[in-house]
Order: C-alpha cells, then structure tokens, then sequence
C-alpha cells in the first residue's frame, strides 16, 4: 500500500472533513455528558476510575481474552445506544437505530468475490435487512452470512461499518495484521462489491486506543489515535454515528438503488438528469464489462452496463413503456487531471474541426457516425438531484442534413455539438454535453493522488461491445479498418485519440437478425474515450502519462524520436550516457505524440489478437499431436514478451520496428499457426511500413534546415503536420492489410473459426514453459509423422471443438516451414517469469 494514500487527520479534522459535510451532526457535549451521567448510573462506567467497566484485563488465554474483549465491546455499543434513545431527545426522539452490531468469529473470512477475501471482527449494518429468499446475484452482487445474535441472514450489502479489535497495539505497522492492512482489505472488497458505496468506514480498537477510519476512491483518511477511557465522548459520538446516521451519511449514494427484477436477480437502478431537466432512472440488464475485485479501493471503478428505462425507481422491472430502447450506461470515478474535458466537451470541439473540412453532409455524417452519442454525460451530485449526473447548460440542437449545406450554429467552443449520427430508421439525434470540467493546461494539472476522484455517470444512446470481446476475426479486422479510416480523418484535422486500445474501440450491432448482409450493413465501429484526445499543436510534453501499456507506441515509453539518423541513438531507459557514441548529434527538437503513434496502437491490437488465438482447423489436423508443444509455447512467448504490461521492458516491441529478422521470427510462427494461405502473417509487415514513415518523417524534418535550439537544448518546435501528409498512403496499407484479414474470415462467420489460447491454460502453459527447460519439447526436425502420432502426448482440446461445426480442412502448411523457436535474450527467465493472460481487459 502506497504511504501517499493514507493521511492522517485531527479528530476535529476528521469529523469536520469525512462525516459533517454529509448532513450528519455530532451529538452535543451536554448530550454526551447525560450519557456519560446515565452509563455511569446504570454501571457501566466506573464513577472513580472514570473507565469503561467491562474493559477489565482478564487472566484467560490470548484467544479467550479477544472474544471477551469483542463481547465486551458489543456490550459497550448497546449500552451507549439505550443511553442515547433516553436522554438525547433532539437526536434519536423520533429517529429509530438505522445499523445494529454484533461481532463476527475471528477465524471467519468472508467473501462475496472469489479469490477476494477479508477479515472482519464486528459490523455495523443495516437494521432493515434486504435479504431475500431464491435471489442471486445479477448486475449487483449478492451474498450473505448468518447473524451470530439470532440466526438471521445478512446481506453484506447492508453493512455499512467495520470494526477491527485487538488486545494490544500491533507492534510493528507493516505487519499483515496492522489496522492499515485489515481496514484496506475490507475496503477494497466491499467499494468493489456494491457500486452504491462512496466510500468505506472503520473504527480500530487496539486495546483502548482507537481510530477513526474512512475509504474512497481517491485515498483514506485517519484520525489521530485516542484513548477511549480517557476521551469517552470521542468513542461515544463513534458509536452513536455508526448506529444512527443515514445510508447517504454512511457512504451509500443515494442515485444508485439495488432492485430485484423477474429472474429473481439483484440489478443496479441508475439517476441521470436529462437535459430537460428531469430524473430518469435506468434499471440494469446486463454487465457489458466483467465483474472483478479491484486491487485497491483507490481506482477508478469503471463499470459499463445495458440499461433500460423505469417509471418507479426502487421497483425492479417498472420498465417504460414509452421508451423501450435500451442504451449503455457507464459509472466510474474520475479526477480532473485524468482528463480535464469532458468528453462531450471534446466531441464538440472535433465535430467543428470535422465540419470545417468535410466538403458536405453528407462526408460529415459518414465520419460522425463512428463517434459515440451521448445523452448524458457528466459529474453525479447526489447532494442536488437535479444536478445529479448531467444537465447539459446549453442543450444541443439536432441539425436536419436533409436540408442541405451546414449550419453555422454549433461554430466555436461555445456551442453544443450536434450528432452527425442516425439512427436505422434514417432520423437524426443529438448529443449533449456538460461543462463540469474546467479546461486547463495538462502540465499544470496537480498529481492524481492530491486531487479527489468525482462520481461520473455517461449514458450512451447505443449499446456497443469493446473488441475486447470480440472474437470473431472477419468482424474484428472489420472494426480496425474503419478504426484507421477515423483516425486518418482525425490525422487530416490535425486531432490526436491519444488512447487507442481494444478497450476504446467499440463495435455496434446495426442489424441483430439478418446474417447475409455484409459487415457494413451489420456492423458500426464507434471511437470511445475522447476524454484524452486533443489538437496535435497542443500535446504536452512529456506526454507519457496517457495510454494503454500494451497498445503504446514505443516512442512513448522513450519520450524520444527513435530513427531521425541525428537522433541520440536509442537506449533502453537506464542506459548510461557513457555508452552511447560521443560523436552522435542530438535531435535539437523535443519529442511530442504524432499522428502515426495512433496509428501504431492499432498494429498492436492486431497483433495481440493473432496471438491470442489458435485457429479450429489446426486444432484438428493431423500434425497437430506431434507439434502443439512449440506452437502454443512460441504463441506465449511472443505474446509475453510483446506485451509485457510495461513501458519499460519494450526491447521486444522495439525489434518488431527496427529488425525485419524479429518480424519474420513472428510471421513463421503465424504462419505455422494459422497456415500459410492466411494473411495473419502479414500482419508483422504493419511495422516495417510505420518504421518507413517514421523514418521518413523524422529525417526529412532534419533535412529541411530548421534550425536547432540553442545550447544544444531541444526546440519546443513540433514536427509539422505538413510532413505527416506526405507519408498518409501508410494508413491505406493499413486499412488493406486488414480489410483483407476481414474478408479471408468472413466465409467463417459464425463456425467458430478460432479458439482462443485461455482454453489452453494449465498443461499447455507448462509445456510453454518447458521449451526453456533443460527437457527440450520436439520440434519440427525432432517430432514423430501424423502416422506415429498415436505414440505421441495428446494435448487437451477446448472443450467445444467436436461440439462446434467443422470447417473445411485445409491442407496442413508446409512441413519445411515449421516453427524452431530460439530462445531470446528477452525472455531469459522464461522458466520463472508468469506469462501474460490472454484477451485480459486492461
């Protein structure tokens, strides 16, 4: 755990920062001291010692003395809250107790997602439970435990407050079992388990000192250690504020409501302002992205689900019917600095930029359309429902393309974008914006662990699946053409995506029952996360904070132009000076993203999905016993070494630019894989092409005669859009390239043509593994013919390949062009080093 997450407050600080903001309100000191008056009239504080009574050291063994310890604290808590409900009138008269106590077995784990597991010594939860008989787990996650004070069950969705006692104060802060670590642990799971919850409570209690605790998604909070004999209040205003205070004052957001629907599954019911100015609540139906335990409480929880409309919120399954579409609703957290507009801000600045170079409408809508729509998108204020997810403050006007020419309305920063896109039927729509970010310069930006993470709700008129998840390779391929054709607008422009990855290119299904119509007809490919993308001419630099690891550029992980031959020869980060030649010249002008590093990003998501599957029809050849071994072990090692998950280890993905011996290296083994009449093997031939343009970029600026800085420090000149201009046939290679992947899969629609590598887990990881062993697998030269393959180990198949209908086979590729997988210095420690899953969501 990062020390720069954790801070630690005053107890007055505490309260005036975590809790008193939400409406609640300590009790008074004359309340507290009728309390105190009445605990010790009733026995439970000693009148002379002025200490609680039952937290009296005990001679039994360590084990007994903690669960008496832990019954004595429940003892203590229901003391405090009888107390209160008698002598604390303007309080707790007519407010009943919202969250009861009971303590928990010290050897019980609770989990509600796999592998993520937490210990717990007592709860405050819910007095009302929402436990329900024959209910499961649906868009919301559903669990429960039995009550150890009446048999009862409890959702743990309802437990808003934990609670960690000890006998003594831990030694040593870095051990496992220091409050730190216990309060991150039960955070991380429960922020993870209910999208409800704006952040997490705890109190500690080791021996009879105490803190005050408090988890969101940006860092936590603690409060200054206190004694709870000698500060009885501060202990009792705890108690008191974990039994009395609301949901919302507990951490749970009142614009996000869990719901039974029909199935008897537990959905999410969403809030979001539309730009009339009215609440429309959007009930969940299915999760478009998987469900997973997050690594820490402090991310951004990006969670994207279809929805549909409700009339009654709080009522599952109240569906309208007066809009029946459904749409995509993403909720996620999100500081300024991680993208200071917000993305509807940034589309209406790109539509103008579009519109001014279009020569019609009708050129604009065929770019337009390749854009998200968006309804609502904006910061959730669940203080001000009417400000709750995004009021657009100036509302967009829909622009009639059948009207010929373009309106001059949505001109300059100040007007609302207007959607170029259409729906099936032909009619226009429109896209609305907020203006709850403030724009300002990147470079200005304070660090994203000193600014705090706001709630942001986008609701998107389509649904659309990201090519994460699409594993059909005609339509994959399909969906990276039109994702260059878009960015090849956007180059024209002068505009930058800056986070091109499989995550942020999403893919629409236009036609949900016709399968003969062509993929155009069927299929719309849509550019996401626009948060980012900005004009070329103001790119920071550096400008290495932004991006997915395994889909960056690799000048981005050097901040440095590569192949200009006046360039610093290029050095791994960390290589000395003194190891490079004394008498290279230095490229006298700073290093900003281009247009071309776009453009690489999607050579790498080509290339990550060629090596993440196997096709079927190899799977099923006769040679398939004898080879398997090398096959699926170099699939691994390309694919680890490749993407390694890091900006720093790219020797590799640096080879695949520089040295056509590693592209060839790549393209046999694509060959053997995929056979030799399928263009995937010309898919390493990508980079050679974006080595030339670079190349070409890069130098002929040197040989233009533009002069350097002075001294010898880089020029904050940029290379001019102009020279870019003069390399632009390298995106119709591109889209070549993979228009003709598209069309050799398409005959395979829908036969499962491909399987992925995930299916090979386990015995096939290790025999990956094995090939750097001292026990070397058979190779091409060494392995037995189809016709002894019956002496040969049987690899596993998926478990759907004689379930799936079969495709034609193929001869086999030619038996001299096998795979011999050298070993590369890259993956040295291939013996010992994990390699990367496949197809894993970034």
């Amino acid at each position: 755990m990062d020390d720069d997450y954790f801070h630690e407050f005053t107890l007055s600080d505490f309260w005036g920062t975590c809790v008193e903001p939400n409406g609640y309100r300590r009790v008074s000191v004359d309340e507290v001291a009728w309390i105190i008056s009445s605990l010790k009239t009733e026995g439970h504080i000693m009148p002379k010692a002025g200490r609680w009574k039952q937290l009296v050291n005990s001679k039994t063994s360590v084990a007994q003395r903690l669960q008496s310890r832990k019954a004595q604290v429940a003892s203590i808590v229901e003391a405090v809250v009888a107390a209160a409900a008698a002598n604390t009138y303007s309080h707790f008269e007519k407010s009943p107790r919202r969250c009861l106590f009971e303590c928990r077995d010290s050897a019980e784990q609770l989990s509600e997602i796999p592998s993520a597991t937490y210990r717990v010594d007592a709860i405050s939860y819910k007095a009302g439970s929402s436990c329900t008989n024959d209910t499961r787990s649906g868009c919301a996650q559903y669990s429960t435990l039995r009550s150890t004070r009446d048999g009862s069950m409890i959702d743990t969705a309802g437990v808003l407050a934990s609670w960690h006692v000890s006998l003594e104060p831990s030694p040593c802060p870095e051990l496992y079992s220091c409050p730190r670590e216990k309060t991150f642990k039960v955070a991380r799971h429960l922020m993870s388990a209910d999208l409800r919850r704006t952040c997490h409570y705890s109190i500690t209690l080791e021996g009879t000192t105490a803190r005050l605790w408090r988890y969101c998604r940006t860092w936590a909070i603690y409060s200054e250690p206190f004694d709870i004999n000698k500060n009885k209040e501060e202990f009792i205003q705890c108690i008191l504020f974990t039994s009395y205070a609301s949901d919302t004052q507990l951490g749970l957001d009142s614009t996000v409501t869990r719901v039974v629907d029909k199935h008897g599954q537990w959905q999410y019911q969403f809030d979001v302002l539309t730009e009339n100015n009215t609440v429309c609540t959007y009930q969940t139906i299915k999760a478009l992205t998987p469900e997973r335990c997050a690594d820490s409480p402090f991310d951004r929880a990006m969670h994207v689900f279809e929805v549909q409309r409700v009339t009654e919120k709080g009522r599952g399954d109240s569906f309208s019917t007066v809009d029946t579409n459904t749409y995509a609703l993403q909720d996620y957290w999100r500081s300024d600095v991680e993208g200071r507009n917000s993305e509807t801000r940034s589309q209406r600045k790109l539509y103008g930029a579009l519109k001014a170079h279009t020569s019609s409408a009708d050129e604009l809508r065929e770019v337009w359309a390749h854009f998200m729509e968006f309804l609502a998108d904006g910061v959730v204020r669940w203080e001000d429902m009417r400000a709750c997810a995004p009021a657009p403050d100036i509302p967009a006007k829909p622009y009639n393309y059948e009207e010929g020419g373009l309106s001059s309305e949505s001109e300059g920063d100040d007007t609302a974008c207007q959607s170029a896109q259409e729906e099936a039927s032909g009619a226009s729509a429109e896209i609305s914006s907020c203006e709850s970010c403030e724009e300002g310069s990147e470079s200005s930006q304070a660090d994203n662990d000193s600014v705090a993470r706001l709630r942001h709700r986008t609701l998107h008129a389509h649904v659309c699946v990201d090519l994460y998840q699409v594993n059909e390779p005609a339509v994959f391929f399909f969906a990276l053409d039109k994702a260059v054709f878009v960015l090849s607008w956007m180059r024209r422009i002068g505009w930058l995506h800056r986070d091109i990855s499989s995550g942020n290119l999403m893919l629409r299904r236009l036609l949900t029952t016709s399968t003969d119509a062509p993929l155009h007809e069927r299929y719309e490919l849509k550019l996401h996360d626009l948060e980012y993308s900005l004009e070329c001419a103001e790119a920071p630099q550096p400008d290495d904070g932004v991006g997915t690891n395994d889909f960056a550029a690799v000048e981005m992980a050097t901040q440095k132009y590569m192949f200009a031959r006046t360039a610093e020869p290029f050095a791994l980060p960390g290589t000395c000076a003194s190891e490079r030649p004394s008498d290279s010249l230095v490229f006298n002008i700073a290093f900003h993203r281009n247009f071309f590093h776009d453009l690489e990003s999607t050579a790498w998501v080509a290339m990550e999905f060629a090596l993440s599957f196997i096709p079927r029809r190899r799977i099923q050849s006769d040679d398939w016993p004898c080879l398997w071994r090398s096959l699926i072990g170099s699939m691994f090692d390309f694919c680890g070494a490749l993407f390694p998950k890091s900006r720093t280890e790219i020797e590799y993905r640096v080879e695949m630019l520089t040295e056509p011996a590693t592209r060839e290296e790549v393209a046999r083994v694509l060959r053997n894989v995929y056979g030799a009449d399928s263009p995937v093997s010309k898919i390493p031939d990508l980079f050679a092409k974006l080595r030339e343009a670079y190349d070409g970029v890069e130098n002929k600026f040197r040989d233009s005669g533009v002069p350097i800085g002075d001294g010898g420090v880089p020029s904050e000149r940029r290379l001019p859009a102009s020279l870019f201009e003069n390399y632009a046939e390298i995106y119709d290679v591109f889209r070549a390239t993979f228009q003709e992947l598209s069309n050799y899969y398409a005959l395979e629609e829908g036969k499962k043509p491909l399987v992925e590598l995930d299916h090979f887990a386990g015995k096939m990881l290790d025999a990956a593994n094995a090939m750097y062993s001292d026990e070397q697998p058979p190779t091409a030269q060494g392995t037995e013919g189809p016709s002894q393959a019956k002496n040969v180990e049987q690899p596993p198949k998926p478990r759907d390949v004689e379930e799936s209908p079969s495709a034609e086979d193929p001869k086999a590729p030619a038996q001299e062009d096998e795979a011999t997988t050298k070993k590369r210095k890259v993956l040295d420690d291939a013996t010992t080093k994990t390699r990367r899953p496949k197809r894993a969501r970034k």
